[in-house]
């Protein structure tokens, strides 16, 4: 099904969708973005030629003149932070589709706000839904799995990803890299309310049906057993085996049915994009995958929720009351 998309956000995401939406079928009308990337084309900024498309700083005004279908957004990871931006949709008439982690489970971590997105795009007959890399990788294959057993009493995922040292964001831990893991200020959180795992393994429950009846989460740090170098943006630092090379959060759910789900999320330095989830039950299963470009996975599955975005009834979705995602060769 073809569809008008407008793109908010002008980042690594929104450069890796834009070139890949003709492919499927879908024309793009718009990209809205702030700072450096304003006015530039891009398909420019995607290191490919020019396809005529400036990106715009005026949300608002972008999405009156260019009327979208769907909107992908690459901006923030909550609701409240792009809680603005999604009520501009919604009341422009676009479905939209979020690579903000809270939105795969929103009701579990900020039942308010999901509350009124909801309320609105049902008042404007949109849909409102989260995809990504952690879409088929981290929801729907863990559900899959569940699947082969006739007992289940713990599902436990490790999913590691590479360490962006130059993210602002993680400049606390990368001045750590190389260091002694005893330096890393570990963390316990007995209310953990956010994030990608806890997100996660929330709509994991959700498409369980199980009730969550308590949460723990640890962050601390992730080694490597290999010696790895890190490019900082001073310069290279080496990382000695069995030094900080990253950060581990590990998140677990207790249930009142008694099944335990965890998922322990890694960023290192030198790590691809790969999931193992493990089934405990009958049978104990397990089972490995790989989608080593994890920002190229991130464009993928959303340009792939396209579909279920115009398919869906209006309303805010929790990922997993979603169908799984597949490769349709219509597009």
């Amino acid at each position: 099904m073809s569809a008008r998309v407008a793109l908010v956000g002008a980042g690594q995401v929104t450069r890796l969708v834009a070139p890949r939406l003709r492919d499927r079928g879908h024309e793009l009308v718009a990209v809205i973005g702030r700072g450096a990337a304003v006015g530039r084309d891009v398909g420019e900024l995607a290191g490919l030629n020019p396809v005529g498309i400036a990106v715009r700083g005026d949300l608002a005004g972008a999405l009156a003149e260019t009327r979208p279908d769907v909107v992908l957004m690459s901006t923030a990871s909550t609701l409240a932070a792009t809680e603005s931006a999604l009520v501009a949709c919604i009341t422009a008439g676009a479905h939209v589709i979020s690579a903000g982690e809270e939105l795969l489970a929103p009701w579990a971590s900020d039942p308010a706000r999901a509350e009124s997105i909801d309320a609105l795009a049902r008042a404007h007959g949109v849909s409102v839904l989260a995809s990504g890399h952690v879409d088929a990788l981290w929801v729907h294959l863990p559900l899959a799995l569940t699947g082969i057993v006739t007992r289940l009493d713990r599902l436990e995922g490790t999913c590691t990803r590479p360490f962006a040292a130059a993210r602002s964001s993680n400049a606390g831990v990368a001045a750590l890299l190389g260091r002694p893991a005893a330096d890393y200020p570990v963390e316990h959180d007995d209310a953990p309310g956010s994030g990608a795992a806890f997100s996660s393994l929330q709509a994991i429950a959700r498409g369980l049906g199980l009730t969550v009846t308590g949460a723990r989460a640890t962050l601390g740090p992730a080694v490597r057993e290999g010696d790895a170098v890190a490019l900082l943006p001073h310069g290279e630092r080496a990382i000695p085996a069995g030094t900080i090379a990253g950060s581990a959060r590990t998140v677990e759910l207790e249930t009142a049915e008694g099944i335990a789900l965890v998922l322990h999320d890694l960023a290192r330095i030198g790590d691809h994009s790969t999931e193992h989830w493990r089934v405990t039950g009958t049978p104990d299963v397990e089972l490995r995958a790989s989608a080593t470009q994890g920002l190229v996975s991130t464009a993928t599955q959303m340009i792939a929720r396209i579909d279920t975005a115009l398919a869906a009834s209006p309303g805010l979705h929790t990922l997993s009351d979603l169908p799984p995602l597949r490769f349709s060769p219509a597009g």
